[in-house]
């Protein structure tokens, strides 16, 4: 990755180079999918992607080939690179939610028609969770990988409401809540700050972050 920059109408354009050591400055590049989104530049080795909170995250891949051999990058998920988009220029502010080490939380959203809503996206740090209309709620490989013995993070379909269950002092920190129209438009945004308390402690955080 070379770049990440993200505009106040919550897109976030994402810059990707690639390159193979050793070979000559002749060797053509192509990237995978074809992303109307997405553009190809210095002889396809640099693709820059325009992408919003309520897109699918598609892999990308780039392929180097010559007249004799191809090789291919391992793919890429550039969402995880754009988890803050247009998060500190609008938006609802939300609500602090205090929550206690090992229990379970819910940072809430409060959609009344959860269930008729096209697509709901929370975003936190690299972490991805979504609810499609219709859908059973789904975390990303990496939510998944913060606990391999069960999948401690979902979208209620009640309300769409995050809930989080045996929190860890990794969880803590601001949440960003995306609701999108069936044209992947954002329709408006929640932002949700997280702190989690040790019960012994009383009321001291565990851990301070900087908004």
């Amino acid at each position: 990755m070379k770049s990440v920059k993200a505009s106040e109408n919550f897109s976030c354009n994402i810059t990707l180079m690639c390159s193979v050591k050793g070979a000559e400055k002749s060797v053509p590049y192509s990237w995978t999918p074809r992303d109307p989104h997405a553009s190809e530049t210095n002889g396809g080795s640099i693709l820059t992607i325009s992408r919003m909170p309520c897109e699918p995250d598609l892999p990308y891949t780039c392929i180097a080939q010559n007249l004799v051999s191809q090789t291919s990058s391992h793919p890429v998920h550039v969402g995880q690179f754009c988890t803050d988009p247009g998060a500190s220029r609008g938006g609802k502010t939300g609500e602090t939610v205090v929550g206690v080490l090992g229990e379970p939380v819910t940072l809430p959203l409060a959609l009344p028609a959860c269930r008729h809503t096209e697509k709901v996206v929370w975003l936190f740090n690299t972490s991805i969770i979504s609810k499609e209309r219709d859908e059973a709620a789904t975390a990303d490989p990496l939510i998944k990988s913060r606990d391999p013995y069960k999948n401690r993070v979902w979208v209620s379909s009640q309300d769409c409401s995050l809930k989080i269950s045996q929190l860890k002092i990794e969880d803590a920190g601001p949440y960003h809540a995306y609701v999108c129209s069936e044209a992947s438009r954002v329709t408006s945004m929640t932002h949700v700050t997280l702190l989690i308390y040790r019960e012994s402690l009383g009321r001291a955080p565990i851990i301070r972050f900087l908004l």
